[in-house]
């Protein structure tokens, strides 16, 4: 369903709006928005329930949301920090591969944090369905 959402969308950023109110339809199990800061955006990871979310749940989330927005922007190169609120592991080599940016564990916020032009990049989907209106 967020996937249908997000094609539906022109720009990264509108998909990210989007799939942060439709959120609590999937299951309600976390949220997140998002938030520009200065020249750089943030998406948080927000568990819903009670008590800190297993540690895979988390990790699992961020991936999906960067490379859900690598896939459907067409961009494979996109890159960002990625903060999380567990202790750092004896090889944080897999993080630095899967978000390409700094990782900082132990962080307040689990969270996605890249270029704030990333919110205008377009979405694969918008590209061929509007493709007429250029």
């Amino acid at each position: 369903m967020l996937a249908y959402v997000g094609m539906s969308c022109l720009t990264l950023g509108e998909a990210i709006e989007h799939a942060a109110r439709y959120m609590k339809i999937v299951g309600n199990m976390s949220r997140m928005c998002l938030r520009p800061c200065g020249e750089t955006a943030e998406v948080p990871w927000i568990w819903s329930q009670d008590g800190t979310p297993p540690q895979c749940v988390a990790e699992v989330h961020m991936a999906v949301r960067l490379n859900s927005a690598r896939v459907f922007t067409g961009r494979p190169d996109l890159c960002c920090d990625a903060y999380v609120q567990f202790p750092a592991p004896a090889d944080i080599s897999p993080y630095k591969l899967m978000f390409g940016g700094d990782c900082y564990f132990g962080a307040v916020d689990t969270k996605l944090v890249f270029p704030k032009e990333y919110l205008s990049l377009p979405m694969i989907a918008a590209k061929c369905e509007y493709a007429g209106d250029n």
